[in-house]
């Protein structure tokens, strides 16, 4: 027996260890007190089915967290061995093995025996886990592109989850895609993450300013349009179950621009710097407007103007309520992370004043 089999052949136990017992609790009854109770069977059938959906999620995320990622120690001493790609890994692969598909397939047969309603339910909670799991490590360290058809998937997925035949089918696409990812993530390894960099000098706030080193983008190109579009997929598939009636038409359109109108100001905020003149001076001046520094503005005012415009028209224009909210959050989202300027254009151009950061007090203080 492999050692891979050896680790693993609790799993076969553990499950059974819950399911076969209640299956004798009717028989049990009978045998003890000649009671005869067709109730008890569904629930449980209920709890079986509880049972092994908790056994088919754990073990679904047990797999996809042996990738090395997950593991820096692990990360490390594999770039100090001769491991390369394509080589088996030492604590597993990060896909399903032939082990795992033998522990999903006797999971899948104590369902059809203790819980048929669980039948369906066992590979399609483990596809899911699978692929919920896969999508983080695939943000991280790519396909970029495979981890968001991964979160698109998993919002789709939520929008038919009353469809159990589609949601199967989605289940199993993900779950295809997922695989393929966490394999081609390896190709990269090691991704970079544990280089070694010299810290660099701090010269003081005033100098860091004034550097002639460009700020770093927080985000990049990709992620800036991907984010928005499966943080708003995410928010349709929630927000389209249930009935809708005016007043949460309402309270939609009253809502939505409460919100935006905090991350606008969140967006304000991540340039900081202080106007070159008060607005006492700009009056003076007669200078209202300041473009080279007014220009942080556009961004929180775009935000807030498809806050409030946007979920009004899409509503009139019989749009569901939950289309509303997730296009609109997509816009909004756009709008806050790709409107102009950049934060490395207003650090390198912007007219504005610097200001002192505040003091954060430490320990030792």
């Amino acid at each position: 027996m492999s050692g891979a089999m050896r680790r693993n052949l609790w799993w076969f136990f553990v499950p059974a260890a819950f399911v076969l017992p209640l299956q004798l609790i009717p028989s049990l009854l009978w045998w003890k007190f000649h009671l005869v109770q067709p109730e008890i069977n569904e629930p449980i059938a209920r709890l079986n089915s509880i049972v092994l959906g908790i056994a088919a999620f754990v073990i679904a995320i047990r797999i996809a967290s042996r990738h090395p990622l997950n593991h820096p120690a692990y990360r490390r001493w594999l770039q100090t061995t001769p491991w390369q790609p394509g080589l088996p890994l030492p604590l597993g692969p990060v896909t399903p093995s032939l082990v795992d598909g033998l522990i999903l397939t006797w999971w899948i047969v104590l369902a059809w025996v203790a819980a048929p309603a669980a039948l369906v339910a066992v590979p399609l909670v483990f596809a899911t886990a699978y692929a919920f799991s896969a999508a983080f490590f695939l943000c991280r360290v790519g396909p970029f592109a495979a981890g968001i058809a991964l979160w698109v998937a998993l919002a789709a997925m939520l929008r038919i989850a009353p469809d159990v035949r589609a949601a199967c089918g989605t289940a199993l696409i993900a779950y295809m895609i997922a695989q393929w990812g966490m394999e081609r993530s390896l190709r990269t390894f090691p991704w970079g993450l544990d280089q070694w960099k010299m810290r660099e000098p701090s010269l003081g706030w005033v100098f860091e300013k004034l550097s002639p080193r460009p700020p770093a983008p927080r985000i990049g190109r990709g992620a800036a349009v991907a984010v928005p579009l499966v943080i708003g997929c995410a928010l349709y598939a929630i927000f389209s179950h249930g009935q809708w009636d005016a007043q949460a038409k309402q309270a939609t359109c009253l809502i939505i621009p409460i919100v935006t109108a905090f991350l606008a100001l969140l967006r304000r905020a991540t340039y900081g710097g202080a106007p070159p003149i008060p607005l006492r001076g700009r009056m003076i001046t007669l200078r209202p407007i300041l473009p080279r520094f007014d220009i942080v503005w556009i961004g929180p005012m775009l935000m807030v103007l498809l806050g409030c415009a946007l979920p009004v028209a899409l509503l009139r224009a019989g749009a569901s309520p939950g289309g509303a909210i997730g296009i609109t959050s997509a816009a909004v989202l756009f709008a806050m992370i790709n409107a102009p300027p950049t934060v490395r254009r207003w650090q390198l151009t912007g007219q504005y004043r610097m200001v002192t950061p505040r003091k954060t007090l430490t320990l030792e203080e």
